[in-house]
């Protein structure tokens, strides 16, 4: 999956998939079943992304580490 910003021309893709790393289900937070969460790169390259274990939010957060 790639999307293009109109105004830069600069890919954009989703850091889990970029990473190749695991997209866990992110809603709802309790008993997450599906994917809903998304953090999108443009330019960047991912190091480390997961999704926290956390009730903090009625679904769960995707945090990207990336360079």
């Amino acid at each position: 999956m790639l999307f293009t910003f109109q105004a830069t021309r600069v890919p954009f893709c989703p850091a889990l998939r970029l990473g190749a790393f695991p997209a866990a289900p992110t809603d709802p937070a309790e008993s997450s079943h599906k994917r809903i969460d998304y953090v999108w790169l443009g330019g960047l390259d991912p190091i480390d992304a997961r999704v926290l274990d956390s009730l903090a939010s009625d679904h769960r957060m995707v945090v990207v580490e990336a360079r």
